[in-house]
């Protein structure tokens, strides 16, 4: 296991621990065990047996930004949850790649709007507080995150030529 993903295993078991406390103080301790654990399980196994593969980093932007969905349901849709999905996408950075930061946002894209619609029929699924229930908090968390996505996507970009430059010398 390389260094990138020795340290997001050891983020993931953090956010697997963050999801059993929450459960705890949401009364949402079955969805942390159920969406919680195949997110820590799944990249684990990607960790162990295709380490190097591109598909493992988009394994790891997968699996942050499900545990960000899932904490951010299990939390009511309280919103200072949300940034985590901002700190997550920044940690993405060590990847220096670009595109996990489509595939996180993606994600962020499809949890947002189901979520949303979720809510406001009543199912027992939460994306915001109900006094930012309105479609509108979906937008600007969008413009947000979209510009998370760019900006962090550049400077992924940007250091892996750095990176790259700097074997070449050496």
């Amino acid at each position: 296991m390389n260094k990138q993903n020795t340290l997001f295993a050891y983020l993931f078991s953090v956010l697997f621990a963050e999801s059993l406390l929450l459960g705890f103080i949401f009364d949402t301790f079955l969805s942390g065990i159920i969406i919680g654990l195949p997110a820590l399980i799944i990249p684990l196994y990607f960790y162990k047996t295709a380490p190097k593969a591109a598909v493992t980093k988009h394994v790891s932007a997968l699996g942050a930004m499900i545990f960000a969905a899932l904490h951010i349901h299990q939390a009511h849709g309280l919103i200072e949850v949300h940034f985590e999905i901002f700190i997550l996408m920044a940690v993405l950075i060590i990847f220096q790649d670009w595109k996990v930061f489509v595939t996180a946002l993606i994600v962020v894209a499809v949890h947002h709007l189901s979520f949303y619609f979720l809510q406001v029929n009543n199912t027992g699924v939460y994306i915001f507080d109900a006094d930012r229930l309105v479609f509108t908090t979906v937008l600007i968390h969008a413009v947000y995150a979209i510009a998370e996505a760019i900006f962090t996507g550049l400077i992924a970009r940007s250091m892996k030529k750095r990176s790259e430059s700097g074997k070449e010398l050496s």
